[in-house]
């Protein structure tokens, strides 16, 4: 389940989206729930968002599945109009964001929370 936002423009033809996604399942090496080592670490638990109903905002429902940790919040850059994006496009660029994203904190945070007596 990934939702895309499209915000401002960056640059020619680029555009900042929020991208909200699942959490991923199951724990690090130290054993400790994705949710919580993200949560912890930073890196999850915050909305680029305005809370609210209007353009360019987040709902107080999914607001709060970003704030709880059960939903990340990826910000990135993605050209919309150079080419004639498509939702078909827009959706391989999230899909690739998210396994990017996901893949990047699993490697950095592998270990995270580990105590070593």
């Amino acid at each position: 389940m990934s939702k895309l936002h499209i915000l401002e423009a960056t640059g020619e033809g680029q555009f900042r989206i929020a991208i909200h996604t699942a959490v991923p399942a199951g724990n690090n090496a130290a054993g400790k729930a994705w949710k919580d080592v993200l949560l912890a670490s930073g890196r999850s638990g915050t909305t680029a968002l305005a809370e609210g109903i209007g353009p360019g905002q987040v709902d107080a429902a999914e607001r709060a599945t970003i704030v709880a940790g059960d939903i990340i919040e990826i910000i990135a850059a993605v050209p919309l109009e150079s080419g004639g994006a498509t939702a078909g496009s827009l959706n391989a660029s999230m899909t690739d964001i998210v396994a990017a994203w996901k893949m990047k904190q699993q490697a950095e945070l592998r270990r995270y929370g580990q105590v070593v007596a």
